[in-house]
C-alpha cells in the first residue's frame, strides 16, 4: 500500500460521499447518501458521531456560523437540531440531492438527478438563496463535483460527460458555459467529487476508476493510485498537505471506507 495512505475508518459504507473540513469541531464530516446519515469524525474520536435525517441526503455544508446545513429528499436540514429549513423544490420519490457546496456569496449550490437509477436529462443544478431556490443548470444527468476558482468562474462535472465543464459564474442569475477545462475520458472511471487546493491545483475521485486525478495550475494531469474501485469524493484539511477520500462500495462488496492520502 503507498506509504503515504492510511485507512481512517474501514467501515463498509454503501456510499459515502461530500466530505469537508467542519473548521469549527476541527472534524472530517461527509454523508451516507442512502441511508441518509451524516457523520463527523476526527482521529482523537474513538468513534465517529452520527446524526440520521428522515431522507437521503446528498451534501452537507458548514454554514459561517459553524452550523452544518444538509440538502436531504426532504429538505435542507440543520444537521444536528434535525430542524427543517426549507422544503425541496423537486419530487422526493422519484428525485434526491447530490453533490453540492457553499459558492463564494454563501449560497448553498447542489444537484438534484433521478432515483434510483439516474436518467439523462431529469437531473438539474439548483441553488438556495434569499430562503428560495433557484435553477442554474438542468438537462444534466448526474450532478457531481463542483469547484469556484473565483466568484465569477465555476467548475462543474455532470459525470456521464466525462468532463470537468468552466462556467461564468453570477451572483444573482443562472451560470453561463465558457468552454471545457478538462476532458478526461482518456482516464479509467468517472469524475465524481472534486477538490481546489490551497495552491490552485484540482483534485477529482474517479468513480470505478480506482484513482484521484491531480490537474495544477498549468493543466498537466497527473494520477494517485487507490486500494479502492470507487472513490466518490475527495476534501484538504486545512493548512496541511492530508486529503480525505470518501468512497463506495463496489459490486464485490469491497470499498465504502475512508482514507487519508498525503499529497
Amino acid at each position: 500500500m503507498n506509504e503515504h495512505l492510511r485507512v481512517v475508518l474501514d467501515t463498509s459504507f454503501e456510499l459515502a460521499e461530500g466530505p469537508i473540513w467542519w473548521r469549527r469541531e476541527n472534524a472530517l464530516v461527509w454523508v451516507n447518501i442512502l441511508h441518509g446519515d451524516v457523520y463527523a469524525f476526527r482521529d482523537d474520536w474513538e468513534a465517529p458521531e452520527r446524526w440520521g435525517l428522515p431522507a437521503s441526503v446528498g451534501c452537507v455544508v458548514e454554514m459561517p456560523n459553524g452550523q452544518l446545513l444538509a440538502a436531504s429528499a426532504a429538505g435542507l436540514v440543520d444537521v444536528r437540531s434535525g430542524d427543517v429549513l426549507a422544503q425541496p423544490p423537486f419530487d422526493g420519490e422519484k428525485l434526491r440531492p447530490n453533490d453540492g457546496k457553499l459558492d463564494p456569496y454563501g449560497n448553498l449550490v447542489y444537484g438534484v438527478m433521478r432515483y434510483p437509477d439516474s436518467v439523462a436529462g431529469e437531473g438539474f443544478l439548483t441553488r438556495f438563496r434569499n430562503g428560495t431556490h433557484e435553477l442554474l443548470l438542468d438537462g444534466l444527468e448526474i450532478p457531481n463535483g463542483m469547484v469556484w476558482l473565483s466568484s465569477s468562474e465555476l467548475l462543474f462535472i455532470d459525470t456521464p460527460t466525462r468532463r470537468i465543464d468552466r462556467y461564468r459564474y453570477f451572483e444573482e442569475k443562472p451560470p453561463e458555459f465558457i468552454d471545457v477545462y478538462a476532458d478526461l475520458s482518456n482516464f479509467n472511471g468517472f469524475p465524481d467529487g472534486m477538490c481546489l487546493d490551497d495552491t490552485g491545483s484540482l483534485y477529482i475521485a474517479m468513480w470505478d476508476g480506482s484513482q484521484i486525478l491531480k490537474i495544477d495550475e498549468n493543466g498537466c494531469i497527473s494520477r494517485v493510485g487507490l486500494p479502492i474501485e470507487r472513490p466518490t469524493s475527495v476534501c484538504q484539511k486545512p493548512n496541511t498537505r492530508t486529503f480525505y477520500v470518501t468512497s463506495a462500495k463496489a459490486s464485490d462488496g469491497s470499498g465504502g471506507c475512508i482514507l487519508a492520502i498525503e499529497m
